[in-house]
């Protein structure tokens, strides 16, 4: 596949780190346009790869907000999609995406990995020309739909393609071999997080005072940080998160993405939502049940209880360690995968 032009859609942190080195792989002989949401620290990590950028500030704050931009969203992307004229368009699930590619009459790719979203179930995958999904989604959207081995957090973070730099991590901490707890908590504003929730703040609260006794505790945070917390936020380049996340002894978060990653980085790490129950995602149930590396919790007494449990094991890194080689020992490389389907869809 070459001399093609591809829109890329950014607008989250995880779809960057998600998109960046197949972006880099199909740059090599293809025209990129990323288009990009101004939210939390896209722009900030978009400088880290050389495409061209187009960026919008508009986007609501609920599902309502949402839905009564989309007719300024569009016009903005018609603008862009006019002036670049693209082949294909690409985004983790986007609606906006495959509206414009029925409008230009251009090709659209999705990366879903949450069978929860049911924007993508009903509306998005039905219009768009080609789906892409780890190969333990379970939804099945027939013959345009291709499954790759493994997870998208791959993508980015598998010894292929990240080494923690020690460095990057000294400048996180304050000394080399501090012992400290990793904690993430989001917003809670995407349309498919719409009635579900994670901590409350008095949970915050105990997790902390809690974790302190054990060793310091660092705080990643999507919304604004309440100010009791503000001394244990964490202070390094967005683009550094992961190398600081892979040092950690434990991960607590109510993230989604934050929880894989911990976990695929050889990082104990225990999820704490409402999505968690009998109709998890299929990732979250196969990090636990078949590979031992994440806990799901919706109930907060039993996360106390085995993050109890965690602390008292000596050998806790080392056995995270090992279990994480076991698992990229096998591990297919999704980056290649990836490309090897979006190639042949090209060409057909």
């Amino acid at each position: 596949m070459k001399n093609k032009k591809i829109i890329f859609e950014i607008t989250h942190p995880k779809h960057f780190h998600q998109f960046k080195n197949l972006i880099r792989k199909l740059a090599e002989d293809n025209q990129i346009l990323v288009i990009a949401r101004n939210k939390e620290v896209v722009l900030s990590l978009l400088e880290n790869i050389n495409a061209d950028c187009f960026t919008y500030d508009d986007f609501g704050k609920n599902i309502f907000s949402k839905i009564l931009l989309i007719p300024k969203l569009l016009l903005k992307y018609k603008k862009v999609i006019k002036r670049f004229r693209p082949d294909i368009v690409i985004s983790r699930s986007s609606a906006y995406s495959v509206l414009i590619s029925r409008f230009f009459k251009c090709k659209s790719i999705i990366f879903p990995d949450s069978e929860v979203v049911k924007l993508t179930k009903y509306f998005v995958a039905p219009l768009s020309d080609l789906i892409i999904t780890p190969k333990n989604y379970t939804i099945d959207y027939g013959k345009k739909h291709h499954r790759v081995s493994g997870f998208f957090e791959e993508s980015y973070l598998s010894p292929r393609y990240f080494k923690p730099d020690i460095n990057i991590i000294r400048s996180g901490i304050k000394h080399p071999d501090e012992k400290f707890f990793f904690l993430r908590f989001v917003s809670w504003q995407a349309n498919h997080d719409v009635n579900q929730s994670g901590f409350d703040l008095e949970q915050k609260r105990v997790l902390v005072d809690y974790l302190s006794n054990f060793g310091n505790v660092l705080i990643s945070s999507e919304q604004t940080i309440e100010k009791e917390f503000e001394k244990y936020r964490m202070r390094i380049p967005p683009e550094n998160i992961h190398h600081m996340l892979s040092r950690a002894w434990i991960y607590v978060g109510d993230s989604q993405s934050m929880a894989t990653e911990a976990a695929l980085l050889g990082v104990p790490s225990i999820r704490y939502n409402s999505f968690v129950g009998d109709s998890d995602m299929s990732n979250f149930i196969k990090l636990e049940k078949e590979l031992g590396l994440l806990y799901n919790f919706n109930d907060f007494d039993l996360l106390l209880k085995k993050m109890e449990e965690l602390l008292s094991n000596s050998d806790l890194k080392q056995e995270w360690n090992k279990k994480r080689e076991k698992y990229f020992k096998n591990a297919g490389d999704i980056n290649e995968e990836s490309l090897s389907i979006i190639t042949a869809f090209m060409e057909r």
